[in-house]
């Protein structure tokens, strides 16, 4: 009896602790889905009516307001109770149409701003929403229902679109309108999100709709409308916990829209308005309209009417061009392209003025023979001229008289400067032009009648020229010609000639220059007359005498000054010739006075005696060209006779040559005569007769014989020299310096000024002067040579100097040879990658050969090692050189390249060093490694694999294209396995890194397979044409562990660790507590083995162990049998190969919850208070009873 009280004693101990210990701990630390709830203290009790809500017949408890991380949440689950704390997960709330209500029914009654109380009543709502099956049974909320209506009833006003009055329902472009909501949709507010282009619209108070139209283009616009629902713009979210209540944050990602469509009214009108530059409106003006500037697309041609205007309606916005094609006489039509700006709803004017066609009168001013030059002293200006309207003259449009008939139009006169008047701008109609004042000279011409009519619309100005042709005044004068003394006998004159010259040309330009207006020469009478002769005053010249013994008469003067004037007549008498004699000694080239030394002279008349003349006491018979006639005084180049000479011929004979010069070689002969074409007047008026006297200067001839070494027949040579002084050439003519030393003579001939040698190779430089004093050096230097030939660098040295005066041309000769040149060649070993000298390498040789003059050369030499260079001397031009190397060094591809080149006059390097950079290749290496994408070395079979290539190359051609080839070797066997091809590859360096992929699929190999991979890289072109298949460098080593991949399947390892599901700590200790799971291998969603694993009891894991990554997708693995005092879990957890870390390491916890006694309905109340006071009871109870019995007990 004892024993049976003491375990009721136990048993109610233990529920009271019970009570206690199980008691929740509702503090909560503050993280992420961290729940809260206030309590509004509203009890409530549901049912269902039918079936069950989530698994619950009813629930009850009190309503509480939620809110998650301080956010407000909705309860969305009434069969589960809550946990309060953290824990909770956020995800998108699933999308369906009782959701859907529940957020447009939250949002329209803006329930993020409830109160508590207010929300908890409404989330009873939301309840009944997602459960129609969950009634009340009691709700501590006396108007529940109103609430329910209230809460609709704002929904509905909320969500309803407004509907505007929109009239006519159109806008005008640029127009801003307002429209007024018509209907109930007024407090809650729109917003516009969007509209057609240029629109511009704004919603405002009560809803009303602002719209500022600048839409052009389209008939209609249209404006997007949306429900403004503020802050709750966005996606719902979902709070879930395992085990617990799940709660709800409501939002929409697409809010409520609508669309309101205007017509667009936006069409334009165009009046054209058409005027005269009068201003008077003008009929019947064509006008074509396009839409581009070209006129090519045309809308139309329009007239205007009687009020000179024309309207065009219907135009869209847009720019126009508008010309104008037609006119009416007397306008010009203008054919600009006018750009139009239409806009909508509004009229572009537009007038244009055109202007008319004027006129234009030209009247030319001339001499009625000679044009624009006057005649004589008479003058074209200034002559006055008057314009009249020589009849009414009226305006075509108007029909009013513009001028009235003989109206003047204006005087003009003409000038020096311009010979043409011109009137311009006049209307059009008949005009007479009149001579009202003629110039000098001239006589008035009679008036002029122009008629100035319209031709057509594209002609502005009507030109007509008329000329004015001028009579000049006219005079005649007539001459008696005699001769003899003034006191005796006067004989006429026969054979004597006058000119007639125009004194002011005279005075201007000289009698030389001037015009003969009329040559007289007098009859057998001595009578002569002239030729009329225009208006001007006149020089008379007696130029001949009919006796050559007679002096010609001195000048006269004619005028004509007036019109018909009277002839006028002249006697004239002349007298016995003679004249002074001057001998003018020049230098025959030049024709220059020969002022450096004096010549002398001897006159002989025609009977053979010397001319000998007596002044004073003084007898002259020689005549020297100095300045007193003496050989001793100043030298001028003229010798003067100080008597005059009496008519007839004489000879003159050169005594003394001046110095430099040549003897005369002819004899000059010297005639007194009045008709000498050398007579001159000297100051006194005396008749002076000169004669030129000539000399010649003796020359220097340079020649030159050229040679050229081994010249060929059908080659042409030619040498050019540059002339050089070496001394000062002084002129016998005035003792000026022709040359000075140093001076280069140039070759005018040719374009260098050099002096060249002939198709006979000579070079013969003639007619050089020599100088009057000492020796004449010249010097002769090549310049220009035939091609690939040197030039002589020395000059050559010509010296002349006169002997007597009578040799002419002094010659002086040499010869010159020239030689070919030679070139020398330099050969250097070039790095063709590096560019670099190839220096201490031995065995690099060359071969050269060269073609010269029709016979072969050859030469073969070896590089010097230390240079890296070798030299072939003394190419001579014209050599084919050819270049190869003969042998190469074993680092270094021998090059077939021929270095081949003509020493001509092109070459660069001509009769210099020319230097050959010659490359060679480095020969080619190739090594690989190989490894997987991991850079691992051993690697899994059961996984697709891609294998990398890694080839490290040196000395690669970068100008080829190839072709890798890469083998896969069984080590074991040495056998091909797998080959690949990757083409078209291309090397940026000589040196370097590049890879290749090779996807290798799963289980292509086993454990324990290994392989090498061999290159073979080919020149593309070569692996294309099959050309024995040579690679251009390879690399196959089957010991080589950088080529080598060996396969080994990974080994993955999971632990699942069981946990309990409330203190979060492990499931272990005792045998009781192992846990069993099963291991299900899925591969292509195919279970392909199962396996079962066991915990350890003193870990409380589980330790599942497989080898291949690639063997299967996912290992799902759920548990059969549970620790003892726990509920068997139903949850599968799924595992995926890329979920193991990097040690292919995955840990799983696994949770259980302990069996429950009793099982109470969820509730949103999670003080589970119910249950503890059941608990506490229970203890009571049993204490109750033990004393109950106890007192039984007692007697």
């Amino acid at each position: 009896m004892k024993i049976k009280r003491l375990i009721y004693v136990m048993l109610v101990m233990l529920i009271s602790f019970s009570s206690v210990a199980f008691y929740p701990n509702k503090q909560a630390r503050a993280q992420n889905g961290n729940l809260s709830q206030i309590s509004t203290g509203i009890s409530y009790r549901w049912e269902a009516t039918a079936g069950n809500v989530n698994g619950m017949a009813a629930g009850w408890g009190t309503l509480h307001a939620f809110t998650v991380d301080g956010q407000r949440a909705l309860c969305i689950d009434p069969a589960i109770e809550a946990s309060l704390g953290p824990g909770y997960q956020a995800s998108p709330l699933p999308n369906n149409t009782l959701q859907t209500r529940i957020a447009r029914l939250a949002i329209a009654n803006n329930y993020a701003n409830m109160s508590n109380e207010e929300i908890s009543i409404f989330n009873a709502y939301v309840w009944k929403i997602l459960h129609p099956n969950l009634a009340y049974a009691s709700l501590d909320v006396a108007n529940f229902q109103q609430r329910i209506q209230h809460w609709e009833a704002i929904n509905t006003n909320y969500w309803l679109k407004p509907t505007y009055a929109l009239g006519d329902g159109s806008i005008k472009a640029n127009e801003t309108r307002s429209f007024a909501v018509n209907n109930q949709a007024t407090n809650h507010a729109w917003k516009v999100v969007s509209a057609s282009p240029n629109v511009s619209a704004s919603i405002q108070s009560q809803n009303t709709l602002h719209v500022q139209n600048n839409n052009t283009t389209d008939d209609t616009i249209t404006i997007t409308l949306e429900k403004d629902i503020g802050n709750y713009k966005g996606g719902a979210t979902m709070f879930t916990k395992t085990g617990a209540q799940t709660l709800a944050s409501y939002k929409l990602t697409q809010s409520d829209t609508m669309q309101i469509t205007l017509k667009n009214i936006r069409y334009g009108a165009l009046e054209i308005t058409k005027v005269d530059e009068r201003g008077t409106p003008v009929a019947g003006v064509s006008f074509d309209l396009a839409t581009d500037m070209q006129m090519q697309h045309k809308i139309g041609t329009y007239i205007t009417g009687e009020q000179g205007s024309v309207r065009i309606e219907n135009l869209l916005p847009q720019t126009l061009y508008l010309q104008e094609v037609a006119v009416v006489a007397p306008l010009v039509v203008d054919p600009k392209v006018v750009p139009i700006y239409i806009q909508p709803n509004k009229t572009y004017t537009y007038t244009m003025s055109n202007k008319r066609a004027k006129g234009t009168i030209n009247l030319h001013k001339q001499d009625a023979t000679n044009g624009f030059t006057p005649q004589g002293d008479a003058s074209l200006y200034p002559a006055t001229y008057e314009v009249f309207a020589h009849e009414d003259i009226i305006d075509p449009v108007s029909k009013h008289v513009l001028l009235p008939k003989d109206t003047s139009i204006g005087q003009q006169s003409t000038s020096k400067e311009n010979l043409t008047l011109s009137w311009q701008g006049l209307e059009l109609g008949t005009y007479r032009i009149e001579e009202t004042k003629a110039p000098n000279g001239y006589a008035k011409d009679k008036a002029k009648i122009i008629k100035l009519t319209y031709e057509n619309q594209t002609t502005d100005v009507i030109t007509r020229d008329v000329t004015s042709y001028e009579q000049v005044y006219q005079g005649q004068l007539a001459i008696i010609k005699v001769w003899g003394p003034s006191s005796g006998l006067q004989l006429n004159e026969q054979g004597a000639e006058f000119t007639i010259q125009l004194a002011s040309e005279v005075e201007r330009i000289g009698k030389e220059n001037a015009i003969i207006y009329d040559t007289l020469c007098t009859n057998e009478k001595g009578y002569a007359k002239s030729k009329p002769l225009p208006y001007g005053t006149y020089i008379i010249t007696n130029t001949k005498t009919g006796n050559l013994n007679l002096h010609k008469a001195p000048d006269m003067t004619f005028t004509v000054k007036e019109e018909n004037q009277e002839l006028q007549t002249y006697v004239v008498r002349n007298n016995q010739f003679e004249a002074y004699a001057k001998l003018i000694k020049v230098d025959a080239n030049t024709n220059q006075k020969v002022t450096y030394s004096a010549a002398s002279f001897k006159l002989k008349d025609a009977d053979g005696k010397y001319v000998s003349q007596r002044v004073g006491n003084k007898v002259y018979d020689t005549f020297t060209t100095t300045e007193d006639g003496h050989i001793t005084s100043k030298v001028t180049g003229e010798a003067f006779t100080p008597l005059k000479l009496r008519a007839g011929t004489y000879t003159v004979e050169e005594i003394k040559t001046p110095e430099g010069m040549l003897a005369l070689d002819y004899t000059p002969t010297l005639i007194i005569s009045s008709d000498s074409e050398f007579l001159e007047s000297d100051e006194d008026g005396n008749s002076v007769i000169s004669l030129v006297i000539k000399n010649k200067q003796p020359t220097a001839t340079i020649q030159l014989q050229k040679t050229w070494e081994m010249p060929l027949a059908s080659h042409t040579y030619s040498a050019g020299f540059e002339l050089q002084v070496l001394d000062d050439i002084l002129s016998p003519i005035d003792g000026s310096t022709l040359y000075k030393k140093g001076d280069i003579i140039v070759n005018k001939d040719s374009e260098d000024g050099y002096f060249y040698t002939d198709e006979n190779h000579l070079l013969q430089i003639t007619n050089l002067p020599i100088s009057v004093v000492g020796k004449t050096r010249y010097a002769l230097l090549e310049k220009v040579t035939s091609t690939g030939y040197l030039l002589h660098e020395e000059p050559l040295i010509y010296t002349f100097s006169q002997a007597d005066n009578k040799t002419a041309t002094y010659t002086e000769s040499k010869k010159l040879e020239n030689t070919y040149i030679r070139t020398n060649l330099v050969i250097e070993k070039i790095d063709a990658y590096t560019n670099e000298s190839i220096t201490d390498l031995d065995g690099f040789e060359f071969s050269l050969s060269y073609t010269w003059h029709d016979k072969e050369y050859h030469q073969t030499s070896s590089i010097d090692s230390s240079t890296g260079k070798i030299a072939f001397t003394d190419l001579p031009y014209g050599a084919t050189v050819h270049v190869t190397e003969s042998k190469s060094n074993g680092l270094y591809i021998l090059s077939d390249e021929v270095y081949t080149f003509v020493i001509d006059e092109t070459f660069s390097d001509l009769g210099s060093t020319h230097t050959i950079a010659y490359a060679n290749v480095p020969k080619p290496k190739l090594s690989t490694i190989a490894f997987n994408k991991d850079e691992e070395k051993i690697i899994d079979p059961t996984v697709d694999q891609v294998l990398v290539d890694r080839l490290l190359y040196e000395n690669i051609d970068t100008n080829q294209a190839y072709t890798l080839v890469t083998e896969i070797i069984d080590k074991q066997s040495t056998s091909c396995i797998q080959s690949f091809t990757s083409e078209d590859i291309r090397f940026e360096t000589h040196d370097g890194i590049y890879e290749v992929e090779h996807h290798v699929p799963a289980n292509t190999f086993s454990d324990d397979d290994e392989i090498v991979f061999y290159e073979y890289l080919y020149i593309k072109d070569d692996y294309v044409e099959k050309k024995d298949l040579v690679p251009y460098v390879a690399h196959e080593d089957i010991n080589s562990d950088d080529q080598s991949i060996a396969f080994q399947s990974t080994e993955h390892t999971i632990y699942v660790e069981k946990r309990d599901t409330h203190s979060k700590e492990p499931i272990k200790g005792d045998k009781n507590k192992e846990v069993i799971f099963e291991a299900n291998f899925y591969k292509d969603d195919t279970c392909v083995q199962t396996k079962e694993i066991t915990s350890e009891s003193e870990t409380g894991v589980a330790t599942l162990s497989f080898a291949g990554s690639g063997s299967y997708d996912r290992i799902e693995i759920k548990e059969i049998k549970a620790p003892m005092g726990y509920q068997i879990s139903d949850e599968i957890i799924t595992v995926q190969m890329d979920d193991f870390d990097d040690e292919h390491v995955y840990t799983i916890h696994y949770f259980n919850s302990l069996i429950e006694s009793m099982t109470l309905p969820a509730t949103n109340d999670t003080s589970q208070i119910h249950f503890f006071i059941t608990l506490i009871c229970t203890s009571i109870g049993g204490v109750c009873i033990l004393r109950y019995r106890k007192h039984r007990e007692t007697p």
